[in-house]
């Protein structure tokens, strides 16, 4: 520390040459109880509050120490101090000798109960709080000179020109939101799939400079600004949890780009098996990489989040147990997207469930009726699905008609329906086989009936269908051809006269007895 004192008291003195000296003060104490996010930084405070400490009661006379001829003990106490220098028995220092971490999480505390005692040892007097004031790594004394002296002044531990610069980091670390979330919706808003990807791509390098920032703002802090105490901890904390936020974002991200880029590179469709393979696959992993980020995140702000996840791994297989029915609807869903069984907007039948995907989970898949109502059918629970809405679609209609009718002349007539629909431009594209005639399929109570058939387009097929029943109909109609329907005769063979003749008076007689009775009510 009287190294850092000389170097910082040069008159061309700079900030980082006092790093070095400062790092090698810092390397003597056990910072094991301080999370690791805010270690390195902490350190440098703790061997500046040491040394201050040593400066007005002095260094303990050598006498005093532990020889090296006798068994070291694992701990020793500075005589009429709590400062203690102990064994590391465990971690990547074990068997070196270290202020204490005790010492260090208390170090403040000692500091503050001798502060007002004078220098015993004037060999770097005032180093901690030129420390406290000055900018840049470590001891700037020359550069902040030149800082006018309102700027110098302390408030809250920290001095006024200190303040400024954390508010414009402040600002500028706000600000950046701004392109991010209006990155974010233009993703939403895109209107062809390639305009989407390209606007997804905007929001990756988005977050990617946002993140350079927020580190290169962590850095100017930590580095320039010199934010110590709480204030530091506190600041620190924030970063480090913006960053580990931008860089999850960053992940979710990168699997969409990913997707996309593969897709487009192998000439995929959009709602193809294989951009669903992908994204589920791109889920997986993202997923993984979260939780690891989590992991990380908490072991770097002090939670002990390693032996949480290997504690996990015991009680793994009790989870295992309970979420086998999320595997097999996982599982299941994958086969599914593996043999292109549907895609996202196809009409389908599963169970008794009918209508078009709407939306394609990890673990679901969601039905959106024609009626309005939404389906959600687990993978697992699915035995069967049928899919309406691939390559074609054969459509046989059904009509009867009376036993007298002629079956060439509906035969022609469905053979012009069909001719002149092919020529229709609002449904000529849609054709992949005009109409035509089946002939007689049937015979009933009724009469016969007839049947024509058309193969056209998936989702086409119920406008088509409506158009050509009403087609029909009007040709019918032109033909002089009537739908047969069901009729109930009545045979009174009393009143029959001979010669199969009906009795006139007999018929009249009834009718009129008919109309004289009294309606029943």
């Amino acid at each position: 520390m009287n190294d850092v004192y000389e170097i910082a008291t040069q008159p061309d003195a700079k900030g980082s040459d006092t790093i070095l000296p400062l790092r090698r003060a810092a390397a003597t104490i056990d910072m094991s109880l301080f999370p690791p996010e805010i270690r390195r930084s902490q350190s440098i405070e703790v061997a500046l509050l040491l040394d201050e400490i040593f400066d007005r009661i002095g260094l303990p006379d050598v006498a005093q120490a532990p020889s090296v001829d006798d068994e070291p003990p694992n701990k020793w106490r500075v005589p009429n101090t709590p400062i203690t220098i102990s064994l590391v028995e465990s971690g990547p220092r074990t068997g070196e000798y270290l202020f204490s971490a005790s010492t260090a999480q208390n170090i403040r505390e000692y500091y503050d109960a001798i502060r007002d005692l004078p220098y015993i040892d004037t060999s770097s007097p005032g180093l901690y709080t030129a420390y406290l004031t000055t900018p840049g790594p470590g001891i700037a004394l020359k550069w902040s000179e030149s800082l006018p002296d309102w700027s110098k002044r302390v408030a809250f531990e920290q001095t006024y020109w200190q303040w400024i610069a954390l508010a414009g980091v402040a600002i500028l670390l706000t600000g950046q939101f701004i392109p991010i979330l209006r990155a974010s919706r233009s993703v939403g808003s895109a209107e062809t799939q390639e305009q989407e990807r390209g606007k997804r791509r905007n929001h990756f390098i988005t977050l990617i400079v946002a993140l350079a920032l927020t580190m290169v703002a962590a850095w100017f802090v930590d580095e320039i600004v010199n934010l110590t105490g709480d204030t530091q901890i506190t600041v620190a904390y924030i970063l480090a949890v913006l960053r580990f936020v931008l860089l999850g974002w960053i992940i979710i991200v990168a699997g969409n780009v990913f997707v996309d880029l593969v897709s487009w590179a192998r000439g995929l469709e959009p709602n193809s098996a294989g951009v669903l393979l992908l994204t589920v696959a791109s889920w997986i992993v993202v997923g993984l990489f979260l939780f690891a980020l989590i992991v990380a995140a908490a072991q770097r702000f002090g939670f002990p989040a390693y032996s949480v996840v290997t504690g996990l791994g015991v009680g793994g297989i009790a989870i295992g147990l309970g979420a086998q029915a999320l595997v097999r609807d996982i599982l299941s869903g994958v086969f599914f997207l593996m043999d292109d069984a549907f895609r996202k907007g196809e009409y389908v039948k599963v169970g008794e469930a009918t209508g078009n995907v709407e939306k394609i989970s990890i673990r679901s898949m969601q039905l959106r009726h024609h009626l309005g109502a939404i389906h959600t059918i687990p993978y697992g629970q699915i035995s069967q699905l049928t899919n309406f809405s691939r390559d074609w679609v054969i459509v046989k209609l059904s009509f009867t008609v009376p036993y007298d009718t002629d079956p060439k002349v509906i035969k022609r007539k469905f053979r012009e329906i069909g001719e002149d629909m092919m020529n229709d431009p609002a449904y000529s594209d849609n054709f992949i086989e005009p109409f035509k005639s089946q002939g007689v399929f049937d015979f009933d109570d009724v009469g016969m009936v007839v049947r024509g058939k058309f193969m056209t387009k998936p989702g086409e097929q119920f406008t088509i269908r409506a158009e050509l029943q009403a087609r029909v109909k009007a040709a019918f109609d032109d033909a002089g051809i009537n739908f047969a329907r069901k009729e109930v005769r009545v045979a009174i063979p009393e009143v029959e006269g001979t010669g199969d003749q009906p009795n006139t008076e007999k018929l009249a007689a009834i009718a009129a007895a008919s109309a004289s009775e009294t309606p029943k009510v």
